[in-house]
């Protein structure tokens, strides 16, 4: 009599298994869905650009320079020093960009371990992604706003020094952003963080070509620009153009791997 019991086992609803069963059940558990992970991390770009602009119009000009009093043909005036205004100007680009960067971070990392469908692993690589964001924003904003603030010649109207500017610091974010993604997302990560650098420059070429025309009085050149709605047009920019940046890039490596052919199990 065979004691082989496999007649008794319900066959209909399992997926078939070829090769390595255990290798076959990874790779269907860490499996992504192309149209799920675009929907998610566009949706993850929107909320970012959005909250981030809130966020940072609650603390636009938070930091405000010290202002002396002087004395002037007998009557008396406040004048601010320069050097306490661009102190104070780094300080708030330092406050708006982190406040990006963390958003930006948190939300693509989320997003990518949705995508995955483990939401534990998204909840820890946009964790990451907040804190870095963060860091890194309040980091790059205040360091490159203090070179713009020495460096800047207004009497040269070029895009160089903004695109330098601008570039530096959303291509850190962009970095960030995309490494939290890739993260969540458990493959693909220096695919996704090169993808969010590549797309952070991108985004910033097309605010600053576009900015300079749709809002030609809202300085745009500068760290952060004066009007609300074109600091929302930057924003909307960058976390979009990294979203998509990311998810092209990693994607693509992905359709690469799928086209090589697999060797088949004798």
């Amino acid at each position: 009599m065979s004691s082989d019991h496999s007649e008794n086992v319900p066959t209909g609803d399992l997926p078939p298994i070829t090769g390595n069963p255990t290798l076959s059940a990874v790779r269907r558990s860490t499996a992504i869905s192309a149209g799920r992970l675009w929907l998610l991390a566009l949706a993850a770009g929107i909320a970012a650009g959005l909250l981030s602009w809130l966020g940072g119009e609650g603390g636009y000009d938070h930091f405000v320079p010290v202002s002396q009093e002087i004395k002037m043909h007998g009557s008396r005036g406040k004048v601010v020093d320069p050097a306490a205004q661009f102190a104070a100007d780094a300080r708030n680009a330092a406050l708006a960009f982190a406040i990006l960067g963390g958003v930006l971070g948190g939300a693509l990392g989320l997003a990518g371990g949705l995508a995955r469908g483990h939401a534990k692993t998204g909840l820890r690589a946009g964790g990451l992604g907040l804190v870095l964001g963060i860091i890194t924003g309040a980091g790059g904003g205040f360091g490159m706003t203090s070179l713009y603030d020495r460096f800047y010649n207004p009497d040269l109207a070029s895009l160089i020094t903004p695109l330098m500017i601008h570039g530096a610091i959303w291509g850190i974010l962009g970095a960030v952003a995309g490494l939290a993604l890739g993260m969540g997302m458990g493959s693909q990560i220096a695919k996704a963080l090169v993808g969010g650098i590549l797309g952070a420059f991108l985004g910033t070429v097309i605010f600053e070509v576009v900015g300079a025309t749709v809002f030609p009085l809202d300085r745009t050149f500068q760290p952060l620009s004066t009007s609300a709605y074109s600091r929302l047009a930057a924003r909307m920019a960058i976390c979009l153009f990294v979203a998509m940046g990311a998810v092209i890039v990693s994607q693509t490596s992905d359709r690469t791997a799928k086209a090589t052919p697999r060797s088949v199990p004798q």
